[in-house]
Order: structure tokens, then C-alpha cells, then sequence
């Protein structure tokens, strides 16, 4: 057992904390903005489960057309988490 300078054991102490280093400066605003992003995604994500028994097939222009096999889709611009999918689905 070591002992210290009064002749005590050290069995029970605790190790001291390394002391914390400061903070950068506006490192908390690019993190609360990070963190309100994140929520905003989840947000959506939740929203996407809550259209309950809503028929899509009704936002088709051609319900009962087929697609032929081999087709390729033209570019169009895709939904980027952002605002509202249904508008997206309508476009």
C-alpha cells in the first residue's frame, strides 16, 4: 500500500479530475444549430406516419397505367426534407 507524506494509505481516494477546458467561442451556437436541425428532421420523420389511411392512388394523374419494363424516370427535382411532402407528391 502507498502511503503519503502524513503516513496515510491512499486505498480510498479518488483520483483528481483533469481540470476542463474552456469553451471555444461560438462553438455552442454551431451546435445548438446542428441540435435544432436534427429535431426539425425527426420532426418530419414522425410527420411522414401520420397521413393514417390517406390514398395516394388518388394523387395520380394515370391511376391504372403501367409501367413498361426497362422505363427510366426523367430527372425532376426530389424532396428535400424540407416543407411539406404532400405539395412534393402533387408536383
Amino acid at each position: 500500500m502507498k502511503q503519503n507524506r502524513k503516513g496515510h494509505s491512499n486505498t480510498n481516494a479518488t483520483p483528481p479530475r483533469p481540470p476542463t477546458p474552456p469553451k471555444p467561442e461560438g462553438k455552442d451556437s454551431q451546435l445548438d444549430s446542428k441540435i435544432d436541425s436534427l429535431e426539425e428532421k425527426i420532426r418530419l420523420i414522425q410527420g411522414l406516419n401520420s397521413f393514417g389511411n390517406t390514398d395516394f392512388s388518388s394523387m395520380s394523374w394515370f391511376p391504372n397505367m403501367t409501367v413498361p419494363p426497362k422505363f427510366k424516370a426523367p430527372e425532376f427535382e426530389k424532396y428535400n426534407g424540407r416543407g411539406d411532402p404532400m405539395i412534393h407528391l402533387q408536383i
